[in-house]
């Protein structure tokens, strides 16, 4: 079931865009969307288009989790202990300087992407992360220490986008005593879709979304969000 309906009891709104998706002018859905730790800085505001969205600035050191080790900043939703899920989301970059540590012609924006499932805590979580890189992976954080779990060091299949919104759409399921994520980038599937991993290595969690922690250039808004829960 939706995010929407599941926790709130709220009738999904009909006018929308997308009627399953997370009301962003609606203060008891914008209440869903937790902060894992307190220095994190989001707003809701309109992008460019006029459209309510969940809004990342650009990041610096002090917005990183706690020790820094994590790389990523994100926020998750009030919905605890999801197993098996489905999320979609729609992102759009902002923010056109170059950055001196990675490819001088990629600009900024929404040059990455993380879909977190299975957060426990800030030492225990899973992400599937985009970039136009060739760290697009599936990662597990586990007692705070990373480990890569696929990761098929294939470049651009994420690519910066300040002009126009891309869909990301993520699904967790089972399959016998394996976990398996399939993972698609503006409706065609990626390196990552079909992932596998042991089943018992994984604790279902809170879902949420973000990206690389301190790039002082990226920046994202998020619309159309869709959390689909068993």
């Amino acid at each position: 079931m939706c995010i929407v309906s599941a926790m709130m009891g709220l009738a999904l709104i009909s006018g929308a865009a997308n009627p399953g998706a997370l009301d962003l002018d609606n203060s008891d859905h914008v209440k869903l969307i937790e902060k894992p730790y307190p220095m994190l800085d989001f707003e809701i505001k309109p992008d460019p288009f006029g459209d309510t969205a969940l809004f990342f600035p650009q990041g610096n050191a002090l917005q990183a989790p706690p020790e820094d080790y994590q790389h990523m900043r994100f926020v998750t939703f009030d919905e605890p202990d999801v197993d098996t899920f489905r999320i979609s989301v729609e992102q759009l970059g902002e923010g056109g300087e170059r950055s001196p540590q990675a490819n001088p012609n990629v600009f900024g924006g929404n040059r990455s992407l993380a879909v977190i499932f299975g957060y426990e805590d800030l030492n225990n979580w899973w992400v599937v992360y985009y970039t136009y890189t060739n760290t697009t992976s599936v990662r597990r954080m586990k007692d705070g220490k990373q480990q890569y779990i696929c990761q098929p060091f294939i470049t651009e299949q994420w690519m910066p986008n300040n002009e126009a919104y891309q869909s990301v759409d993520v699904t967790l399921s089972r399959d016998g005593d394996e976990m398996v994520v399939y993972a698609l980038a503006n409706g065609e599937s990626i390196s990552l879709d079909g992932c596998r991993f042991p089943a018992s290595d994984y604790t279902p969690g809170k879902v949420g979304l973000g990206g690389h922690s301190t790039s002082d250039v990226q920046s994202w808004y998020f619309k159309n969000i869709v959390l689909e829960t068993n």
